[in-house]
């Protein structure tokens, strides 16, 4: 057999897993002959959905019946429910009844998609076949990844696991080739998608960043890095991701919504990088480069302080959300200290420091992986 059919049966069999898992969360979703959401977040993003089918208008994004009586703007980004409402409209068009009939599956068939990336991952990496088996089966089998991929629940949290996965998969290509524009332009536009999922992705330009520097401080960086390409496709997807976004259309700059902020993180992100493609590494180009983030992260100062209270959970009521909560959080409100946290990740979670552990001594050794 040859290896890209070969591959091919690996992503159905632990695709198909993860499916089957998945759909165990049928019970709690069909409900008297009718489909329904599971849990808080998922109806708000069905109200939305429907909102949009039914009007045929565009997502709402200002709900004058949140936080009555001034109302409150929504700071899920648009494109994630707008993507969702078309599945329901073309539903509709093809002779469909309920438009949430559709789309409570949709979670459901995309853990396809993600334990191929997952699959592609392994793939790019090098690892042998049975360590890709192995790596998707882990993965679509995990406690998380089934309870993501349920049936009904259609809360953003897959499609963010998605563009995590993407990201580093695009990432992984291009830095292997650096000089790849096509790959540049992949990578760039797939960070630049994020946003519309997601107001937090922009996080994800973060690894970006970090590994650049590494590079740059061991002077490994080639002289024909596709930084123009990459810029393009970053830029060019955050203002098609933003534009649509009414408090980026208002002037409004705030991480909490898709807004002027993200914007600018982008050309922040574009800025730093096509520096450290364009200049040696060396004290004066280093300083020059502290001196360059320090001023761009003035008008981020603000937002960042903010950003670290929602990570922290430091902000009024945020205790009680389950994404807020550390695993050392779950510690202390179990009577089986490690179940919780088993629940969502299962025993493999305490693999992770051992793996950071291990990153940490093959980056120091100054070894080289093969191309």
């Amino acid at each position: 057999m040859s290896n890209n059919f070969t591959l091919s049966i690996v992503w159905l069999l632990t695709g198909t897993a993860g499916c089957l898992l998945s759909l165990g969360f049928l019970s709690g979703s069909y409900i008297d002959g009718t489909y329904l959401p599971m849990g808080p977040d998922s109806f708000y993003h069905a109200r939305r959905i429907l909102s949009a089918i039914s009007g045929g208008s565009g997502i709402i994004q200002f709900d004058s019946d949140m936080h009555v009586p001034e109302g409150s703007w929504v700071t899920w980004p648009w494109f994630y429910d707008r993507a969702l409402a078309l599945i329901g409209s073309v539903y509709l068009l093809m002779g469909g009844k309920d438009p949430m009939s559709i789309i409570v599956f949709v979670p459901t068939v995309w853990v396809y998609v993600n334990t191929g990336l997952i699959i592609l991952i392994a793939s790019q990496l090098g690892l042998p076949m049975w360590m890709r088996l192995v790596s998707g089966l882990i993965f679509a089998t995990s406690p998380l990844t089934v309870t993501l991929h349920g049936v009904g629940v259609i809360d953003h949290h897959y499609m963010e696991q998605s563009f995590v996965l993407a990201a580093l998969l695009a990432g992984i290509a291009w830095f292997r080739d650096l000089s790849d524009g096509r790959l540049a332009l992949v990578f760039g536009g797939v960070l630049g998608l994020a946003y519309g999922i997601h107001n937090s992705l922009f996080i994800i330009q973060l690894p970006l960043l970090l590994t650049l520097f590494y590079l740059w401080v061991n002077r490994s960086l080639p002289g024909d890095v596709k930084t123009g390409f990459f810029s393009l496709g970053l830029l060019a997807m955050v203002l098609l991701m933003a534009v649509p976004s009414e408090p980026f259309q208002q002037g409004s700059f705030e991480f909490y919504t898709l807004s002027l902020f993200h914007v600018y993180v982008a050309i922040c992100t574009v800025i730093l990088s096509v520096y450290m493609c364009k200049f040696e590494f060396g004290s004066r180009h280093l300083s020059t480069l502290i001196l360059i983030a320090a001023v761009l992260s003035l008008p981020l100062i603000v937002q960042i302080r903010q950003g670290a209270d929602f990570i922290r959970a430091d902000m009024y009521s945020y205790e009680g959300i389950t994404e807020s909560v550390s695993m050392f959080d779950m510690l202390d409100h179990s009577l089986w200290p490690l179940s919780k946290i088993i629940g969502y990740y299962s025993f493999l979670v305490w693999l992770v420091p051992v793996i950071i552990v291990s990153i940490i001594i093959y980056l120091v050794s100054g070894k080289r992986p093969a191309k």
